[in-house]
Parts: structure tokens; C-alpha cells; sequence
């Protein structure tokens, strides 16, 4: 997840597929970058219309710059 002005650093998050498919909406919405367990980026910020979507259960998400 991106810093916010309460927050000044970015914090990861470790999703299973369903709680992602969940939260997707509230993800895109504070601007967080989702990579899959392979590292790929998924979803960029507020915009996946042009990114491709692995299974659920290979999602991993992470801030801004940060995988693991």
C-alpha cells in the first residue's frame, strides 16, 4: 500500500485470492500495486483495464516498488 498522510511508508500486503478478489476495489482505490507470487505486476495503481489476471490463488500483493 502506498503511504497516506497518516502513514509516511509504504506497507505490504499478503493476500490469498479470495481475500484479494474482495478487497480489490478498495486496493485500486488507495493506488496499491499487486504483483503475483512470480513478481509480475497484476494491477498497477487504479488502472488493471489492460493487465492481465492469473488465477486467484497466485496473488500476492505489495506497495508501491516492493515485492518479496
Amino acid at each position: 500500500m502506498p503511504p497516506t498522510p497518516s502513514r509516511p511508508h509504504p506497507v505490504e500486503l499478503l493476500l490469498c485470492g479470495h481475500h484479494f478478489r474482495v478487497s480489490q476495489a478498495s486496493l485500486q482505490a488507495a493506488g496499491a500495486d499487486v504483483y503475483d507470487k512470480a513478481g509480475l505486476l497484476i494491477m498497477a495503481g487504479t488502472s488493471t483495464a489492460d493487465t492481465p489476471r492469473p488465477g486467484a490463488d497466485s496473488l500476492v500483493g505489495t506497495a508501491h516498488g516492493h515485492r518479496d
